[in-house]
């Protein structure tokens, strides 16, 4: 393996509990939380670097994407930053990678995860073909379109037991132990970061994705009112049933990128009817 792409969560770091500490609104929380962030993505590139992998490329996967500081990171790997990105999370990734690492991941919304949701806090549920689903699988069935593994992830238990679920098998790291959606036992960091290290460095080829590529998609998204799901449904031409999202196409590429423009949508709501 020589090449490796990392996409780059936030609220599967150790010691993160609280959504204030991954909002830069919410600056001396957040603060805090990048250290911790750093200094995991670090140590797993190092072991990485040690394993023998020579090219790294980092797409910063969280809210604002400019989460992540690039000279606090070794001046070989490439950052991907900043958003829109067409594809969001998965930005950047193409056949060229050996494999793809879920970062910092957490758990999908309903779960008892650490500040479990999915792609967007204002999500009740996303189902994709009659399956609730989460932004690990989410993302892998993307890297499984261009043919890509997912070769390890980090995150809390919970998201831990829901990728080994939906993906398979794969090598994981346990940052942390959820006590609830804003709790947790959080890990020893030189014992996190020592994981961390090691499994970059044993980090192994694996088999493609587990999950078998459909003919055609459906997408089913919830949203807190009907009123919003109507309002969301005009403004990106897909429909509504009570205060649900309905959408399907043979592209999985087209249903990722339709979910991020009802994420955007979502948003840009929200934030107008909190400053009415």
């Amino acid at each position: 393996m020589k090449k490796i792409y990392i996409s780059a969560d936030t609220e599967g770091l150790n010691g993160v509990t609280s959504f204030k500490q991954v909002l830069p609104e919410f600056s001396e929380e957040y603060a805090s939380m990048r250290p911790e962030l750093h200094n995991e993505l670090n140590s797993l590139i190092k072991g990485l670097k040690k394993g023998g992998i020579k090219d790294i490329v980092v797409n910063d996967a969280h809210n604002t994407m400019t989460n992540i500081i690039l000279n606090e990171l070794p001046k070989d790997v490439t950052l991907i930053s900043g958003k829109p990105k067409k594809v969001s999370m998965m930005y950047g990734l193409d056949k060229s990678f050996d494999g793809v690492i879920f970062f910092g991941y957490h758990a999908m919304a309903t779960s008892e995860g650490v500040l479990a949701h999915t792609f967007n806090m204002y999500f009740k549920s996303v189902w994709l073909n009659g399956e609730k689903i989460g932004e690990a699988k989410l993302n892998g069935i993307y890297a499984a379109t261009i043919g890509v593994p997912i070769v390890l992830a980090t995150g809390d238990n919970i998201f831990e037991e829901e990728i080994k679920k939906s993906i398979g098998n794969i090598k994981t790291v346990q940052t942390k132990t959820a006590v609830s959606n804003t709790a947790a036992i959080c890990k020893e960091s030189k014992k996190l970061y020592d994981e961390l290290e090691k499994a970059g460095k044993n980090i192994k080829k694996q088999e493609k994705f587990s999950y078998k590529l459909s003919d055609n998609y459906e997408m089913k998204v919830e949203l807190e009112s009907e009123s919003m799901a109507k309002e969301v449904a005009k403004e990106v031409s897909i429909k509504a049933d009570g205060s649900f999202l309905l959408f399907n196409s043979a592209d999985y590429t087209e249903i990722y990128t339709t979910l991020q423009k009802i994420s955007a949508a979502v948003t840009l709501r929200k934030s107008q009817n909190q400053q009415v």
